[in-house]
């Protein structure tokens, strides 16, 4: 107990460096310029940068549903199979329970894009809402974007709904600005911002769902009878796939801060090296290479022994 104790404080503890170097990059601050090289002078507020205190718990709260999915899915494999039936069903229920921080998780995401992401990248959540043009109060559900062209080739909104999500109006009015206010270069990617940000939204709610169905099952005592149950975390795609949307949502529109100078979102982007990766690719072919023949070698020997 005491180990695993110490292991999840590890764990937190690089999880919080990681996230306050990243979030400085994000959004800086406790620093100065000097010859065009940034200095600290105020460490408390370099490490708890704004964007610090939302995202460091938005991170903890989806490795931990993440990882609860991760658990429940292995209680619905045993459970398929009819193997270790106890500890199967105690699998399941603490990893259904745990997933139920969704609601948690969702409202930190929400803080943080109003109290962070719209204050210091509204480019970013212009490109994540995907609209082109002024006037819009609805929110996006479907839309693929001509980008070179300043507009959507389809698009399927809800109406009034994104006043309420992204200005918190229940009123329905307040249209969310169109991508045409923000200068060309300095436009984040609409498409991989756009359906990052959406595909996010959609697993979270469909973690959500088969969470909330199998908490009220496991109440009504009928999580373990039905057939049917076990297969839903056990091939839930989203569960898998959340930490990479969140990610791509993120890198999609950085304003990086390095030592020297900062980025902007053109210049963030690593370029492509094709010829490291061909010689990356030559490497490994070299190596199956060499082990296939040994493999033979010995295979051959031992047949001679034989």
């Amino acid at each position: 107990m005491v180990a695993s104790c110490l292991v999840a404080l590890g764990a937190l503890l690089s999880t919080a460096w990681i996230l306050s170097a990243n979030s400085w990059m994000q959004t800086p601050a406790g620093y100065r310029e000097v010859n065009g090289q940034f200095q600290p002078v105020n460490w408390f507020e370099a490490i708890f940068s704004p964007a610090f205190d939302w995202r460091f718990p938005h991170m903890v709260l989806a490795v931990l549903i993440s990882s609860a999915w991760f658990v429940a899915a292995i209680g619905a494999y045993y459970l398929l199979r009819r193997r270790a039936l106890p500890f199967a069903r105690k699998t399941m229920s603490i990893g259904l329970a745990a997933a139920l921080l969704l609601p948690i998780q969702l409202y930190v995401g929400d803080g943080m894009a109003s109290n962070m992401t719209l204050a210091y990248q509204p480019a970013k959540v212009i490109a994540a809402e995907g609209n082109f043009s002024n006037g819009n109060t609805g929110w996006n559900l479907f839309v693929i974007p001509d980008q070179p062209r300043q507009r959507n080739y389809i698009q399927v909104s809800l109406p009034h709904a994104a006043s309420v999500f992204v200005y918190h109006n229940f009123s329905g009015e307040t249209p969310v600005p169109g991508l045409t206010t923000v200068p060309e270069k300095l436009q984040p990617p609409v498409g991989p911002t756009f359906w990052g940000f959406r595909l996010m939204i959609y697993a979270a709610w469909a973690m959500f769902s088969v969470a909330f169905i199998g908490v009220i099952m496991r109440l009504r005592r009928r999580l373990f009878t039905e057939r049917t149950t076990g297969r839903r975390p056990r091939r839930n795609v989203p569960g898998r796939s959340h930490l990479w949307e969140i990610w791509l949502a993120v890198r999609c529109r950085c304003q990086l801060r390095t030592a020297q100078h900062p980025l902007g979102p053109p210049d963030s982007v690593r370029p492509r090296v094709r010829w490291r990766r061909a010689g990356r690719r030559r490497a490994l072919r070299r190596r199956s290479r060499v082990r296939a023949t040994r493999l033979q070698r010995l295979w051959a020997c031992s047949r001679r022994r034989r």
